[in-house]
């Protein structure tokens, strides 16, 4: 599975610029408000990771997620914004129609699947034999 990090340059160039796209975010340094009354997909996706990152009531950081977690978290809220946006129903599509948009233009891939190996297998190369056989890594091969 694909995991992504937010790219915050390009979300802060998004929201200082006409476009509607991040329309309820300001930004410092870093995101200070997310207006989450905002009527706006991009909004929303941000709005939703920030508060899926709190644990007891404390924020964690900007966290890494995966296109599943956010699917999950559009699921969990579609009856919020159902009842409270005014085209609830059309809204909710957008988010679903929205997704790869916004992981391949405001998201940096962190890790994907098929590098996760290769990056195991490299770290156990640098390791010196008596590591290696620490381990119980007594052979490897490509």
């Amino acid at each position: 599975m694909t995991t992504y990090q937010l790219d915050f340059e390009k979300i802060k160039i998004e929201s200082s610029s006409e476009s509607p796209i991040f329309s309820g975010i300001n930004f410092n340094e870093n995101i200070t408000n997310i207006f989450e009354s905002t009527e706006d997909e991009y909004t929303q996706f941000i709005f939703m990771l920030h508060e899926s990152f709190y644990e007891n009531k404390k924020f964690k950081g900007w966290l890494t997620f995966s296109k599943d977690y956010l699917k999950n978290l559009i699921k969990n809220d579609e009856y919020v914004y159902r009842e409270n946006f005014i085209n609830g129903n059309n809204f909710v599509n957008g988010l679903y129609l929205k997704i790869d948009n916004f992981l391949n233009n405001y998201c940096k891939i962190v890790e994907e699947p098929n590098n996760i190996e290769n990056n195991y297998l490299k770290k156990i190369i640098n390791l010196s034999i008596k590591q290696r056989e620490q381990l119980n890594i007594f052979y490897l091969s490509n």
